[in-house]
């Protein structure tokens, strides 16, 4: 539910208030469910760095009085996509905005930790080994195998990472 309020709001676009007239289309929610998909991706990667207890509120306060402003979630969400790409602050002080941000409007950005099974494991080694063999069929029929048990996998340069399927 709250993902597709995420969509929803992000394809109503900058001027978005509950009592103004929205011109709503499928492919405004479209790009809306694809952007969500690379700002999880982003938020995926934050890690490291000393947690700025200072800057986290400062980021807070700001996202809280975009939606204080009558409930101005496109700004709200600007404001986050900009904190989540600063790389001025540290990965721990963009993650903590995310999880606080989260705590209140669920959005559904930040990853799950994965429980990584043995049949999760083996397709990936067998993935692996489908990439290296350039076997491009085999390794996407994988790919959608692990989709099917609920997790996405995401090559990096460090290996294969597996994100919940959301």
């Amino acid at each position: 539910q709250s993902r597709r309020s995420l969509v929803v709001a992000s394809a109503l676009g900058p001027r978005h208030r509950r009592r103004a007239k929205q011109n709503f289309t499928w492919e405004a929610v479209g790009g809306a469910a694809s952007a969500r998909k690379h700002l999880r991706e982003l938020i995926a990667e934050l890690d490291g760095g000393e947690l700025d207890g200072a800057q986290v509120g400062r980021g807070v306060a700001e996202i809280t009085t975009a939606l204080s402003d009558d409930l101005n979630t496109a700004q709200a969400l600007a404001l986050l996509w900009d904190m989540v790409r600063n790389t001025t602050l540290s990965g721990a002080t963009r993650l903590s905005i995310v999880e606080m941000v989260e705590s209140v409007l669920m959005l559904g950005l930040k990853p799950v930790e994965i429980v990584v099974t043995e049949e999760m494991q083996s397709l990936v080694e067998a993935r692996e080994q489908a990439r290296l063999n350039k076997d491009w069929a085999e390794s996407d029929r994988i790919r959608d195998a692990l989709l099917a048990l609920g997790v996405q996998i995401r090559d990096t340069a460090e290996g294969p990472k597996l994100l919940t399927g959301a």
